[in-house]
């Protein structure tokens, strides 16, 4: 005996126990016993995930993810950090423009990237690993510097007979992301790649454009 206790086995991790405590006096007198359930949790949860896009034009941003059920969320972002619980279901969401910091201040979001962290604490303490991401806010839009046909600025017969193409220059947009020519009430498309891309206007197209009326033709980028 230590102070009244004797050695137990080693407690098993996920293991619920009954634990029972009573007092005895120097009479001998011996209190009724108070009991409770004792849950060993020694497991870290899984670092959250984040579900919001890592590129965005909200500002102040929403970042959302996913953690461990009902264990408590810390975000960590342009200076300030937030805590936020998990719900039943495992998902969490921060408004920055509408919570309060724990600690910290919010900066400013001119364009740029914002590196971002998350973990998670359950009902028992344990800590998960951190999850990083950068976010990136584009709050500008693409510009389009050209765009030249093929055919010029007047279309002829010979060049209505056959397909063409409008070479189209943009700046501030992506890889990967759309442009479209509208021609004549007829739109086509194509993808951006090193800030260019070349949109095929076909035949019937050019064709249907009645002689001597002046047509524009439209160019639109999305970033």
């Amino acid at each position: 005996p230590n102070g009244g206790t004797t050695p137990i086995a080693p407690l098993v991790n996920s293991q619920t126990y009954p634990v029972s405590v009573t007092a005895t006096d120097a009479a001998g007198n011996t209190s009724p016993a108070a009991t409770q359930n004792l849950l060993v949790d020694t497991t870290a949860p899984d670092a959250p995930v984040f579900t919001s896009s890592a590129l965005t034009n909200q500002v102040p941003p929403t970042v959302t993810g996913t953690a461990e059920p009902n264990s408590t969320l810390t975000l960590v972002i342009n200076g300030a950090t937030y805590t936020t619980p998990v719900d039943a279901n495992g998902n969490w969401s921060v408004n920055t423009a509408t919570a309060t910091p724990a600690s910290g201040t919010l900066g400013s979001f001119p364009d740029g990237s914002y590196p971002i962290s998350a973990f998670c604490t359950d009902g028992s303490n344990n800590t998960s690993g951190t999850s990083a991401q950068t976010l990136v806010v584009d709050r500008t839009a693409p510009v389009i510097t050209s765009a030249v046909a093929s055919f010029g600025a007047n279309l002829n017969l010979d060049e209505s007979k056959a397909d063409a193409t409008i070479a189209i220059d943009i700046t501030g947009i992506e890889d990967g992301q759309p442009a479209s020519v509208t021609i004549n009430g007829a739109t086509f498309q194509g993808t951006v790649f090193s800030g260019k891309v070349v949109v095929t206007v076909p035949t019937a197209t050019l064709d249907a454009i009645a002689d001597g009326v002046s047509s524009d033709f439209t160019v639109r980028a999305t970033d």
